[in-house]
């Protein structure tokens, strides 16, 4: 296998970056991005500080892939780079000579407490294997430091995530089950009793709550669960079947969003015991606001894009629209009623502002403007 490299640059806006942790409610952080952090935290090129948006843009050099890092503010404005040296030339199109640059394959960028993780990869020549570390870094990129091995992850495991809640890391491979990680001292400690056979797709945690989807898990009755939802209590590390279903694409405190024996959408109301469908179809994203859900078809199939919606939090839909033409978008989540998604064909972030309950217009994020063109 060959060696892989991805050059990151670090690259700050001239804006107060003295940020709190991500914990709580604000902006539905748990509700929007636990999914991204999920199986599809590959994809993730953005995360959401506390008065900014951190991007990560990659592009080519010399067959060298070159991701930079970037803020603006929560408007996708006023997009700036920040850099060291003034006299090397550090712009959109030349981010192989801006400050801060870090070599490696880096991927599934989180922001947790105060600093950027990201997950490092790269060839064990001695062991002939794919091998994985989590990094801390400040905003700025320095201090960097390697913080922990995933040992679990082999080059056979087809997915892995990890997410961050109230002081503890959880990671999960398809072949390595769920561990638990405490963040002071990087040791692991006991989750839920048969969490090392798990295998588990997505984690959505609530204060001291978490809901975990399942694969092929066979209860202590013996029962077999193709694709089910459990809920456990962080405290006792007790867990309670929720139920099951044929793939979850989101769950909040109120609802789940799932797919039905039909394969369509459907919408579970955890408290009203009740369900409807939403979708004649399988979509990909879901994300949650005060009051509404963006529910997206991207990338269901190579020849038709899909469908957006704007669904209300009791499953009607409030608006549709044809999706993100440019295959195969990234997408990122909303904040401040603008629908993120990266455009890996153009290296370049766009947005779709929702007002009153409706789609505009695709918009570039600001800076992005001239280098597009």
């Amino acid at each position: 296998m060959k060696k892989f490299l991805v050059v990151l640059l670090f690259v700050a806006a001239g804006c107060n970056t003295s940020i709190t942790t991500n914990e709580g409610d604000k902006w539905h952080y748990e509700e929007s991005y636990n999914m991204q952090n999920n199986t599809k935290a590959q994809m993730k090129m953005m995360v959401e500080l506390e008065d900014q948006l951190m991007y990560f843009a990659d592009t080519n050099d010399d067959g060298k892939v070159i991701v930079t890092m970037l803020y603006s503010d929560k408007n996708g404005e006023d997009l700036t780079i920040e850099n060291e040296n003034p006299e090397n030339d550090c712009t959109l199109e030349n981010l192989n000579k801006c400050s801060n640059a870090k070599s490696g394959h880096l991927s599934k960028f989180h922001y947790y407490d105060n600093s950027l993780y990201y997950v490092y990869s790269d060839w064990d020549e001695e062991n002939e294997s794919i091998y994985q570390t989590l990094h801390r870094c400040d905003l700025d990129g320095k201090n960097d430091e390697e913080v922990y091995r995933f040992k679990e992850y082999d080059e056979n495991s087809q997915s892995f995530f990890y997410q961050m809640h109230k002081g503890y890391m959880y990671y999960a491979t398809d072949n390595g089950g769920i561990h638990k990680v405490n963040l002071t001292n990087f040791k692991k400690e006991k989750f839920v009793d048969d969490a090392v056979n798990m295998k588990c797709y997505a984690m959505y945690f609530y204060g001291d709550i978490v809901y975990m989807c399942l694969n092929d898990y066979e209860d202590e009755e013996g029962v077999l669960h193709t694709d089910a939802v459990y809920k456990v209590d962080l405290k006792t590390n007790e867990k309670e079947f929720v139920m099951d279903t044929e793939g979850v694409y989101h769950i909040d405190l109120d609802n789940i969003i799932y797919i039905g024996e039909d394969y369509s959408t459907y919408i579970y109301n955890i408290k009203n015991d009740d369900y409807k469908k939403i979708i004649d179809d399988l979509v990909t994203w879901v994300y949650r606001t005060d009051d509404y859900y963006l529910i997206d078809g991207v990338g269901m199939s190579l020849e038709e894009h899909g469908l957006m919606y704007l669904v209300n939090l009791d499953g009607k839909i409030l608006d549709q629209k044809e999706g993100f033409t440019d295959y195969p978008p990234y997408s990122q989540g909303v904040v401040n009623d603008n629908y993120f998604i990266y455009d890996t064909d153009k290296k370049l972030f766009v947005y779709y502002p929702i007002s009153d309950g409706k789609f505009g217009d695709l918009q570039i994020v600001e800076s992005f403007h001239d280098y597009k063109k």
